[in-house]
């Protein structure tokens, strides 16, 4: 049936769901260490952008591929965003008005730099799975690109954050919340930010 071929706007449909799903099922499986989930996100965002550019890459082949060719940058960005971002929630709690010593300058001051953190990582695990470079050189350019895009920088993080408050709002959303995340949640959030994300990338990228 013509509608329901391949070639079809229904079946390229279908067909983008079901890459989406299988790389959603894949980031969280080799996420699973934790330790990995950097170069997992590297190349969840390196499936999703050729998918956005039109290259119709094998999925799974090109996520492990991309997995072994950004594991190392990828996990040592990852090791970096989480020692930031525990040493920051904890001057969080340490100098909010529940913590041992309340500060409001010096709360406020590490939640705004809480913020810009969570803005760089989501241009800079796209970045690393787009670009060549050292760890400094793509913390640059993941700087660049959302200095460069703040307002979108702003939709995209609310892409991310609000689907993670009403997961955990209450008991009852938290299992539905989880249960979509680890079916294609990551991957529906990545899929969308891709649109954004190669159209300021295509610029900067060679043939």
């Amino acid at each position: 049936m013509g509608f329901l071929s391949n070639d079809s706007p229904l079946g390229r449909m279908f067909g983008r769901v079901g890459d989406i799903i299988i790389v959603n099922l894949l980031f969280v499986l080799c996420s699973l260490p934790v330790l990995t989930i950097g170069a997992s996100l590297c190349a969840m965002n390196f499936v999703l952008l050729k998918k956005r550019k039109g290259d119709e890459v094998p999925v799974v082949g090109t996520f492990f591929a991309a997995f072994k060719e950004n594991f190392k940058q990828g996990t040592i960005t990852w090791l970096i965003t989480l020692a930031v971002g525990a040493l920051l929630y904890t001057y969080i709690r340490f100098f909010g008005i529940d913590g041992p010593s309340p500060t409001p300058f010096l709360y406020y001051l590490f939640i705004i730099l809480a913020v810009m953190v969570l803005f760089i990582v989501i241009w800079l695990f796209p970045a690393i799975a787009s670009f060549r470079g050292s760890v400094r050189d793509l913390f640059a350019r993941a700087f660049f690109f959302m200095s460069k895009n703040l307002p979108l920088t702003f939709v995209m993080a609310g892409l991310w954050i609000l689907p993670v408050v009403f997961t955990f709002y209450n008991t009852a959303f938290m299992i539905t919340g989880v249960t979509i995340w680890i079916c294609f949640g990551f991957g529906l959030i990545t899929w969308i930010d891709a649109y954004f994300i190669y159209r300021q990338f295509r610029k900067y990228l060679s043939e």
